[in-house]
């Protein structure tokens, strides 16, 4: 008995002597975690001059003065760390749609989809629909040739093989002002600048694409997709054994009036004239559609036909759907989740700005919503939701010189998202990532084991940058630089701005700490 005593008087000793270095190691983990965790904000005084030296560096490279720029770094949910000129309202460009974005996840959510749908009139009869069709749209600016094939191959299986009246397109969701009067470039052929409808096909843009003929001397070859009756085709393209390949694409209005009844004649005309080499690859450009509702609701028809779906009546329309009509096919779109990703990465104005007008038929419950109606949501979301009030918003997509941000309340609304886990995660993962795609795809070519972030902005006279980096550290850093020419500036190249940028921030990530 007393052996066994003095077994257990000895067990007891070492596990009590082990218990308490096991107690003494959980502290100590638990005090580098939280200083992982929170300390990790908090930087070594000498940081803020370390990058203010970064910033003069990099900016007497190029030879321009600072006060053409406003710069703010910090880590989330602190102070800034360094900032210049962070008061100064400053034209943003496409650094507005970080807000839009934020906007659009915290009303909408991520899971939220817009649907088109194919309605009918009258009365259906074995395969024969004796009325017309309607193409209703739901406000998806991402409804493209995949999305309408679809919603055909869902027609289909209501046995409907012949329409004896004609296709209709209803594009009331939104009001008639297709072009923003507040974009920098109103009169604008190019696919950055299409207008917006509630019932775009495509972009509400056509592609053009163009390569050399056959042997020297010969036309070029160049083709419309896809195909259409609503645009004329005029190629003048020569094809030359050697030299540079020039081509001019313009997209030409015709002289015909458009009418209420559109007959399927040219209202578009695409010029494609120049030289292109013998040896030239493909060359493909982009051109927007003035009339998005009735280019979708020609691509309907087509679409219809190839799958041997006869409509009589070859005409569209624009009219709205009667209440008395029937749901013949729908398709959902994409998410808004996707949306403001194919928004953030490549800057895409049309998601921007119907993203902005199904928000205010959403809070609205109104057809024929704007693009004003919808900005008021976007600045209420700013003043009661970040505490921003000091700032000018007229365009969601930056296309406009009228918008007017500081530098510190751009970093604020960093802080915002980055603290709002119902928006972080679906708008951080749709920021471009450097070097590797969207409008970063080619930039940051020396920021080799750092993962950078960012929204860029540019405009004539306006270059930025804001988002997001990651040093070895491991360690998360936000930043905002914006560049606007100011009178008396010397020239500067665009890709020399954002070189000089891209530099700032890769060697903030690496050297500041």
């Amino acid at each position: 008995m007393r052996k066994s005593s003095f077994f257990f008087l000895i067990f007891f000793g070492i596990v009590k002597r082990s218990m308490k270095k096991i107690c003494f190691l959980i502290f100590c983990n638990i005090i580098f975690v939280i200083r992982m965790t929170y300390g990790s904000s908090k930087a070594p005084p000498s940081s803020s001059l370390q990058i203010k030296k970064i910033v003069q560096q990099e900016l007497q490279r190029i030879g321009l003065s600072q006060d053409s720029f406003g710069i703010v770094f910090g880590v989330p949910g602190s102070s800034p760390l360094y900032v210049l000129n962070e008061n100064q309202l400053l034209k943003p460009a496409s650094l507005t749609k970080l807000v839009s974005a934020a906007a659009f996840l915290h009303y909408f959510g991520p899971e939220k989809k817009f649907v088109t749908t194919i309605k009918a009139t009258g009365f259906q009869k074995d395969s024969i629909l004796y009325g017309d069709l309607y193409l209703v749209g739901g406000g998806d600016p991402a409804f493209v040739s995949e999305s309408l094939w679809n919603l055909v191959n869902n027609f289909l299986r209501s046995g409907i093989k012949e329409v004896r009246g004609q296709i209709y397109v209803d594009d009331s969701r939104f009001d008639n002002q297709l072009v923003d009067g507040g974009r920098q470039f109103t009169f604008n052929d190019r696919a950055y600048s299409a207008p917006v409808s509630a019932m775009s096909f495509n972009w509400s843009s056509i592609n053009v694409y163009v390569r050399p003929g056959n042997k020297k001397g010969t036309l070029g070859q160049v083709y419309l997709d896809p195909e259409t009756e609503l645009v004329k085709l005029k190629n003048k393209v020569k094809t030359v054994a050697k030299g540079p390949t020039r081509l001019m694409v313009q997209r030409q209005p015709t002289k015909q009036i458009l009418s209420k009844n559109f007959l399927f004649k040219p209202l578009e005309t695409i010029s494609v004239e120049g030289q292109i080499a013998l040896k030239e690859p493909e060359k493909v450009y982009y051109k927007n559609i003035r009339y998005p509702a009735l280019w979708a609701g020609e691509q309907l028809y087509q679409f219809l036909k190839r799958r041997g779906i006869f409509v009589k009546k070859r005409k569209v329309s624009k009219k709205r759907v009667p209440e008395n009509s029937w749901l013949v096919s729908q398709w959902e779109g994409q998410s808004v989740a996707l949306l403001v990703r194919g928004m953030l990465k490549f800057s895409n104005n049309l998601i921007a700005e119907a993203l902005t007008k199904n928000l205010a038929y959403e809070k609205n419950k109104k057809a024929g919503a704007s693009l004003r109606a919808g900005l008021q949501w976007i600045r209420r979301y700013l003043k009661d939701r970040c505490g921003i009030k000091n700032f000018k918003m007229d365009s969601p997509s930056g296309l406009s010189k009228v918008n007017r941000f500081r530098p510190i309340d751009l970093f604020k609304l960093l802080s915002v998202i980055y603290s709002d886990f119902e928006v972080f995660p679906d708008l951080v993962s749709s920021l471009p990532l450097a070097g590797r795609d969207g409008t970063l795809k080619k930039r940051f070519s020396g920021a080799k084991g750092l993962v950078i972030r960012a929204k860029t902005g540019l405009l004539n006279g306006v270059v930025g940058v804001a988002g997001f980096g990651q040093g070895r550290n491991g360690r998360i850093t936000q930043f905002v630089l914006l560049y606007n020419k100011r009178k008396g500036d010397r020239p500067v190249a665009v890709f020399k701005l954002q070189r000089a940028m891209d530099k700032i921030i890769t060697r903030v990530l690496r050297e500041w700490w």
